[in-house]
């Protein structure tokens, strides 16, 4: 059977995966090549790591798989699959709360910026150890990780504003544990 998916609508397909097992592969493969691109896409930007966007993929379409033969309905596909994408890479964020040593970081000075500013990085990152977790977060995806602030609003599960407050709140906290430090390094 050599039947042209393409022209189908989503709903077709899937009413289609309820026909008999060839037209449910058939119908799902289709389903699959249609938005396999877009939701890598979207999870590559928000994970920055390729296995695990593969992986958080093939979830992806796995529980929408699961969702479709339990009869549920879907007038909206893309959004479904971003919205189980986003729901993954939220949970996958939550799991993998690492801390990152010291030692991690690829501290570099160049020579004409001498030993003062090697100095005071190292103190940075040291001082992050000293907040509390949802600033420590915020502030190393800002810095360290360059993400802005509606990425880190995304990973964190919080308001655009509440990501800007939480960078801003480290930094100060940061200046303030640093404040003597700062002071001396300055005579």
């Amino acid at each position: 059977m050599n039947r042209n998916l393409k022209k189908h609508s989503d709903l077709d397909l899937i009413s289609m995966m309820f026909e008999n097992k060839q037209e449910e592969e058939l119908a799902f493969s289709e389903l699959y090549d249609r938005y396999e691109s877009m939701l890598r896409a979207y999870v590559i930007t928000v994970t920055r790591d390729e296995t695990t966007t593969e992986d958080l993929v093939q979830e992806t379409f796995i529980s929408f798989y699961n969702t479709i033969k339990k009869g549920n309905e879907f007038p909206n596909v893309p959004g479904f699959l971003i919205k189980v994408a986003r729901n993954l890479c939220l949970n996958n964020k939550r799991i993998d709360k690492r801390t990152t040593p010291l030692e991690d970081f690829d501290i570099v000075a160049e020579e004409s910026s001498g030993y003062e500013n090697k100095e005071l990085l190292e103190l940075i990152i040291m001082s992050t150890e000293f907040l509390k977790d949802k600033y420590r977060r915020a502030f190393m995806l800002k810095e360290f990780e360059g993400m802005k602030y509606r990425e880190i609003a995304e990973i964190e599960s919080i308001a655009l504003a509440t990501a800007k407050i939480r960078v801003m709140r480290a930094r100060k906290m940061i200046i303030s544990t640093l404040k003597p430090y700062i002071k001396d390094m300055s005579k």
